[in-house]
């Protein structure tokens, strides 16, 4: 488990922050993310979509950190407690000895892409998601 943190001092509602180079973030297990708002975010990606996912790093069953748990096969993230499943938007896709439960239990979520070979996350997933145009276009001229 790799533990990021992300140094920008903005809300992450208007804007898309950068919080690690995708290029040196592993694909393989969970990573934890602190976000400048004091929130905690599981990262991982989904082998079987091909996606970055990001959700709220504490299953809300008891609280466990979800980053401490595993990716299961189906691109899921497995909470070490209990072995209740999350996908990339927070449903809850599994409660183990349980049928009827798993719609008691959803996480945030958060809208995650990758660009410039950076990741960049927002927690903006009911609207479109801000756009990322720091590095697009002609490089300003300075006097």
């Amino acid at each position: 488990m790799n533990r990021i943190l992300c140094l920008c001092y903005y809300s992450i509602k208007a804007f898309m922050v950068p919080f690690a180079d995708s290029r040196h973030l592993s694909k393989q297990g969970i990573h934890k993310i602190d976000l400048p708002n004091s929130e905690e975010v599981a990262v991982w990606w989904d082998l079987k979509k091909q996606k970055w996912n990001a959700v709220q790093d504490m299953c809300p069953h008891r609280q466990a950190s979800l980053s401490k748990g595993v990716v299961t096969p189906s691109g899921y993230v497995k909470c070490p407690y209990h072995g209740i499943e999350f996908n990339g938007c927070g449903v809850c896709k599994l409660v183990p000895s349980s049928s009827g439960r798993k719609n008691r239990f959803r996480v945030d979520n958060y809208f995650i892409e990758e660009k410039y070979d950076l990741l960049w996350i927002s927690d903006n997933v009911e609207d479109l998601p801000p756009k990322i145009e720091v590095l697009e276009g002609e490089p300003v001229k300075l006097p």
